[in-house]
């Protein structure tokens, strides 16, 4: 009888102590958890993909007591003047680059006037936006930028234990070194090689023989050329 696969995954949980935190950032993560802001002063925390920007806005409520606002939602709390909450509560925006820019401009307004903290998070630096609404330039260009373009850099090994840890396996060394060769530096790709490679073994020990077996078998354009044995 063969042995029915169990769904080991953890739900995505984002409190600060699963963030894989590089010494290179750590600067960064401190100021954008624990520096004090005064009056309407805000922040920008800039990455790409794989880099953290979600996990720390969670944490950054946590930590902070903020208001977040999906990018969506901006209008119609603009447009309802919904309460924000005393002056000293921040309000964050996770993507805001997806948000609509007349109402990120008159949100921004707001939160000076009620001396109110706006921090955002965005995938790249307002510097280099498409402005269709020209003051908001200026403004955003007086929020302090953080940026994490770094993060990514020599941190796969990491990344790709802490997927496995996720599913409650401990991968051994050569492993993670053969599939590190596989893998490209998405976060996305690894998360589905760890998920493709879970069900594969369906019970059986994670090996890099295993691993050569079912990547071996897997569509050649998900990742880059298989690695020599």
């Amino acid at each position: 009888m063969s042995q029915i696969p169990l769904d080991l995954r953890l739900r995505e949980t984002y409190s600060l102590e699963r963030l894989i935190i590089p010494d290179l950032i750590n600067p960064i993560v401190q100021t954008w958890l624990f520096e004090p802001l005064l009056g309407s002063q805000g922040l920008i925390l800039v990455g790409g993909g794989a880099t953290g920007k979600t996990h720390l806005c969670h944490a950054f409520v946590e930590t902070r007591g903020a208001l977040l606002i999906e990018p969506g939602d901006i209008m119609m709390i603009m447009q309802s003047q919904n309460n924000l909450g005393p002056s000293e509560t921040a309000v964050l925006i996770d993507d805001a680059h997806l948000s609509d820019q007349e109402a990120l401009f008159h949100l921004y307004n707001r939160c000076v006037v009620e001396s109110r903290p706006l921090c955002l998070s965005m995938n790249k630096n307002p510097l280099a936006w498409k402005y269709e609404v020209l003051d908001l330039e200026s403004r955003l260009k007086a929020l302090r930028i953080l940026d994490m373009g770094c993060f990514v850099d020599h941190k796969e090994e990491a990344i790709l234990r802490k997927l496995f840890a996720d599913r409650a396996i401990t991968p051994t060394d050569d492993l993670i070194d053969y599939l590190l060769h596989y893998a490209d530096r998405s976060i996305d790709s690894m998360r589905y090689m760890v998920d493709g490679l879970h069900d594969y073994a369906n019970g059986r020990a994670f090996s890099r023989a295993l691993a050569k077996d079912y990547l071996s078998g897997h569509d050649p354009r998900q990742y880059s050329l298989l690695p020599e044995s």
